[in-house]
């Protein structure tokens, strides 16, 4: 398997993406506050809409004599019961999550109902009828029916009343058994009460007859129910869930009374066991909502599930790509720190170097010493400028430029450094555009890449350098770690052995290598990684043993500019002071501005010295004549060189001004509000290069 480790991190704004292709996890609300889906309104309406239809088919013959089938009404009463007492339960279950009272007086109402339905079953069975004819008989059964049917919807009434948003407080948690034995009470109560009401009412029969009466108590019923409709539909608007399937069940129970008693005979007509359908549907439409909403609530958890697993495994890698960006950062600012105090000896040994160089009277061997050590300083020069790149705390001198023309100039160059053995083949595309880089680090970057490959093929094989351009579009999928924008791409790929990924986690480390002891420096990638974060893009790496190493250097595009590469200056004579002219040091390392004081000397200036802001504003404010102002950037004493140079600019606004400095540190952030013309020269910096950037300034 392949592996790519891509390396994007900024110090000031390290961002984790957690897998944004993740449906994002919510919550899902109960059953019972669930709001309505288009889905749902449709299927409710279809349901209301299929029932009316079927009533008006039914309505002509519902007055016809059927066969009287004792089973059926056993059937359907057994079926009631369990439906109604599955309903209760579930909703009582709501409740204790929810706490609403509403519920509880809804699950009230069905344990009712299911309590009722037992009675009413009771009635029909011959030791009943046998025992106590005046209690268990059909008129009775009737009774219990038609009060059933009547005190069910006051429970939807107080339902609907008790949801509205202002009334329904969750209720504490120590109440919760209370409010269930009080609402299992009521139910207990009112079976009692309406079996013993309906047994009264059946021997009283107020001098009318069976079906007078039937019909009294059923327009009773349904009027009842059609204010439940009413109220429930106005109070809830049927936004929710079971607010919706609730007015359903009521327009089917209003069904149930219409069919079996106002426009049937009563017992064992057509209409009568018509209006038993639409009871067993009225009971069971909450609770088959209610079922199939949960078995969609289990698919959608176990989505939820699968979701939650990849953002687990995305968090996972995310937490590592994290805790690489802070060893990264941590070992960024170590070495950085180590190649400021560095640079800051390498000034005090190159400037003094150059000095005995310049010496008229030195003898041969001192002359060849010296260079000797120079060469070692230089050296150690590349070193940190290989560990400021890293630690992107370096000095670049950023021009716009074609890549592919850099790329074709250091082509030689390139391929006289890794030797004639291995093929170097170029496919640069025309359409790149130009980028905004340091030409010099970009061609320290391909460089170090290339003798990486030579060595990684042990000097037989075939590296290719490609470039391309990357178009706003596409980078969120080239590389979504990016801000969008198009890129030049160059891609540096070879034939070599490959790494494993334990190597290739810790390729842009400072001072990692796989190459024997005094074969590399282990400063190779990581400049490249300085140098690509540094130019305000980003480097992936791709490899797996036996399959050969891909580069990609991400380069942000720029709008097509004059293009020019930084021509080195012929040589000239070390310019030196002019008559008078003095300069300002100020350097709080005492080492190096000994040196400065020294070099300042050398080439005939007068020097004042300071060894922190604070003392080089007293000076400044003074009437000591100073042509300029040369700080070292980052100081103690609550003033870096960049503050420095803004408040001295406006106190002497004539004022030239030089700075220097080891890295450029988070103080380099604020070089944009510089006043214009102000110069910065790296450490450790040379005689004549001092000399150069000293004669600049003051004449600029």
């Amino acid at each position: 398997m392949m592996t790519v480790y891509a390396v994007d991190f900024r110090s000031e704004n390290i961002k984790v993406d957690l897998n944004p292709t993740a449906r994002p996890l919510t919550a899902p609300p109960l059953l019972s506050t669930a709001p309505t889906r288009r889905v749902d309104r449709i299927a409710a309406l279809s349901v209301v809409l299929i029932s009316l239809l079927a009533f008006l088919i039914i309505l002509p013959r519902a007055a016809m004599p059927s066969p009287r089938l004792v089973s059926f009404n056993l059937a359907n009463d057994t079926g009631l019961t369990l439906i109604y007492m599955i309903t209760g339960m579930l909703l009582a279950g709501q409740f204790i999550q929810l706490r609403a009272l509403s519920l509880a007086v809804l699950a009230s109402g069905y344990i009712f109902a299911a309590l009722v339905t037992i009675a009413h079953l009771m009635t029909s069975a011959a030791i009943f009828q046998k025992n106590w004819p005046n209690a268990a008989s059909p008129e009775t059964a009737g009774a219990i029916f038609m009060l059933w049917h009547g005190i069910f919807p006051v429970f939807a009434i107080a339902y609907a009343v008790l949801s509205q948003a202002g009334r329904d407080r969750p209720i504490a948690r120590k109440s919760i058994p209370s409010a269930i034995a009080i609402g299992a009470g009521v139910a207990i109560g009112l079976t009692i009460i309406s079996t013993l009401a309906a047994v009264w009412l059946t021997a009283q029969r107020f001098g009318v007859t069976d079906a007078e009466f039937r019909q009294a108590m059923a327009m009773i019923a349904w009027i009842i129910s059609v204010a439940a409709l009413l109220i429930v539909y106005s109070q809830t608007r049927a936004r929710r869930f079971l607010d919706m399937w609730l007015c359903v069940a009521l327009s089917a129970w209003l069904l149930d009374i219409l069919a079996s008693e106002l426009v049937g005979h009563g017992l064992y007509h057509f209409g009568w066991y018509a209006g038993r359908i639409y009871g067993i549907l009225a009971a069971a439409v909450v609770l088959s909502a209610l079922l199939l909403e949960t078995g969609a609530l289990y698919a959608r958890l176990n989505q939820a599930l699968a979701d939650m697993q990849t953002q687990g495994a995305a968090l996972s890698q995310s937490e590592a790509a994290l805790r690489q960006a802070q060893k990264m950062e941590a070992i960024g600012q170590l070495t950085g720190g180590i190649a400021h105090d560095f640079n800051n000896l390498l000034t005090v040994i190159i400037g003094s170097l150059d000095m005995l160089r310049q010496a008229p009277d030195g003898n041969p061997r001192t002359v060849r010493l010296t260079d000797y050590a120079m060469q070692a300083a230089v050296r150690g020069e590349t070193l940190t400028k290989q560990l400021l790149a890293f630690s992107r705390r370096q000095i670049l001198n950023p021009v716009v430029i074609d890549p592919n023309r850099l790329i074709r100039d250091f082509d030689a160059l390139m391929r006289r450094a890794i030797g004639a053995a291995v093929k170097i083949v170029l496919d640069l595309a025309d359409d790149v555009g130009s980028t905004r880089i340091d030409p010099a680090q970009f061609e320290a970057a391909l460089l170090n890449l290339a003798v990486n490959a030579r060595d990684a093929m042990n000097n037989a094989g075939t590296i290719t350098i490609r470039t391309r351009r990357i178009a706003s579009a596409e980078i969120a999928l080239d590389n979504p770690e990016l801000p969008r924008g198009p890129y030049v791409l160059v891609t540096v790929g070879d034939t070599g052995i490959g790494m494993d990924s334990e190597t290739l986690a810790r390729v842009f480390e400072p001072f990692f290598t796989t190459k024997p002891t005094g074969k590399g420096s282990g400063l190779g990638l990581s400049q490249v990684y300085g140098f690509a974060t540094g130019s305000h893009g980003a480097v992936t790496i791709e490899s797996a043993p036996g399959s050969g190493t891909t580069v990609r250097l991400y380069l942000p595009e720029v709008a097509a500019e004059e293009e020019a590469v930084a021509q080195a200056d012929p040589a000239q004579p070390i310019p030196l002071a002019k008559a008078g002219e003095i300069v300002l040091v100020v350097e709080d390392d005492p080492g190096v501005l000994n040196m400065a004081i020294e070099t300042l000397d050398e080439l005939g200036y007068g020097v004042l010295t300071a060894a922190n802001g604070p003392e080089a504003l007293q000076a400044i404010r003074s009437d000591a004549r100073i042509d300029l102002l040369f700080s070292d950037i980052v100081m103690p004493e609550g003033m870096n060189g960049v503050e420095l140079a803004q408040e001295a600019a406006r106190i002497r606004p004539a004022l030239k001004i030089l700075l220097t400095s080891g890295y450029t540190a988070q103080a380099l952030a604020d070089t944009r509000t510089l006043p214009d013309g102000i110069e910065i020269i790296p450490k450790p910096y040379r005689l004549d290069e001092l000399a150069q950037k000293l004669r600049a300034a003051i004449d600029g």
